[in-house]
């Protein structure tokens, strides 16, 4: 019903307590613990943190002043003070505490070293619900740490850890999938677990997930994706990533420059290849097509065309090489038989402005060209910028060469619609 603001809340707290409300002990300690920096204040945290455990005990009264004693926040270091109080939270019932003291167990750092003990704490607070203890019970099976090594029981507890968001839970759930450990072997599986940890801020998980990116393994590889995982990695202070992302930035410089060179080199070759296209509206006549349709034949393979049919026609759609954005187009038209009455061919050559203008040559009337028509367009001052020009093929107009290659084609068509491809030549 009001704005949040603890500087507020931490003033009428006092005025309570100043007023004889003890019960408050507990709730101050926490503001001025985990409060905003207005309001945090550790040695006021840890004085009434012992006011309210003195007044009602209560674990996380005793699991709060451990983590200050284990700091040294507001009171002097002291590791026997904050073991201590993590035992008395632990026996009180606190989860946290019982994960921060089995964690001590399994180090030995500040106390003598029990892989049993630890384990079992780790459980304890596990069945509790504490997502750190899942995820440390869970590797407890994993690596055998105080309990016989057990990789279903891994998986079981990793996956109830990644439940509550924890992304080191995720990225190890990762692992087990991918290497078949206490699971069936599934690879997308594996990474949707290393994407969703990665998600999560797991470094670890950022350079599984971005290794797979660059070797390609089990997902498409993309070396750019590979340098932001790694990159993001390495700006959370994982040492490897730094290392990889010089890496990979050097692999994507060479990328870069061996596809720079083999752009050029396609750029140089198109360049050599084209020189039948016309460059103006003038030069377009039924030669043009046939010789670039005839130069096309020669250095593009018939077998990658693509063939579709619609009501009386069977149409080609033959993808080139030779020239940028351009395609043949070849439509042979059937009669009720099924039988060929004639062909056509299409050269489309697609660059269009915005300030386009469509201009029509319309050949059809002229006695010597009764089946060839082209569509051009053209710029302000009457430069060709697209072409479609279209040729009805008889024998007797593009020789018996250009018809051998389209028996070949036509004969790829058979092979798609054999019921309905049953045409002969003219």
């Amino acid at each position: 019903g009001i704005e949040k603001n603890e500087v507020e809340a931490l003033s009428w707290y006092k005025k309570a307590i100043d007023a004889g409300r003890k019960k408050d002990y507990f709730d101050i300690a926490y503001l001025l613990h985990c409060g905003n920096k207005e309001v945090r204040n550790y040695t006021e945290a840890a004085k009434y943190y012992e006011l309210s455990i003195k007044e009602k005990g209560g674990s996380a009264a005793y699991n709060n002043l451990g983590v200050l004693y284990y700091n040294g926040q507001g009171v002097e270091q002291s590791f026997d003070k904050a073991i201590e109080c993590y035992k008395k939270a632990a026996e009180l019932g606190s989860a946290k505490a019982m994960n921060s003291l089995a964690d001590e167990y399994e180090k030995g750092e500040h106390i003598e070293k029990d892989l049993n003990k630890a384990f079992e704490l780790y459980k304890k607070s596990a069945v509790s619900g504490n997502s750190d203890a899942m995820y440390n019970l869970a590797r407890c099976y994993a690596k055998g740490i105080g309990i016989e090594k057990n990789e279903v029981e891994a998986l079981s507890w990793y996956k109830k850890a990644a439940e509550q968001g924890d992304s080191a839970a995720y990225n190890n759930l990762g692992v087990l999938y991918y290497n078949s450990q206490g699971v069936e072997q599934n690879f997308d599986k594996a990474i949707e677990c290393y994407k969703k940890a990665a998600e999560l801020g797991s470094a670890v998980a950022m350079n599984n997930l971005a290794d797979k990116y660059e070797k390609g393994e089990h997902i498409e590889k993309d070396l750019n994706k590979a340098f932001e995982l790694y990159k993001k990695s390495a700006a959370k202070g994982n040492f490897y990533a730094k290392k990889k992302v010089e890496e990979i930035k050097k692999l994507l410089s060479e990328e870069a420059q061996s596809s720079a060179k083999a752009k050029q080199e396609e750029t140089e070759t198109l360049t050599k290849q084209d020189t039948t296209l016309p460059k103006n509206a003038s030069e377009i006549n039924e030669q043009t097509v046939l010789d670039i349709f005839s130069d096309y034949l020669k250095k593009n393979n018939i077998e990658s065309c693509e063939i579709k049919k619609d009501k009386n026609e069977a149409i080609l759609n033959v993808p080139t090489k030779m020239l940028p954005d351009a395609r043949f187009v070849i439509t042979f038209f059937l009669n009720n038989n099924a039988n060929m009455q004639y062909a056509n061919i299409s050269l489309n050559y697609v660059a269009f402005p915005e300030n386009k203008r469509e201009l029509m040559y319309k050949l059809c009337n002229d006695e010597n060209s009764k089946s060839f028509n082209i569509t051009f367009y053209v710029d302000d001052t009457n430069n060709l910028i697209s072409i479609n020009a279209r040729l009805g093929f008889t024998k007797e107009l593009c020789g018996e060469q250009i018809m051998s290659d389209l028996e070949k084609i036509k004969a790829k068509a058979d092979e798609v619609y054999p019921e309905f491809m049953k045409a002969i030549w003219l």
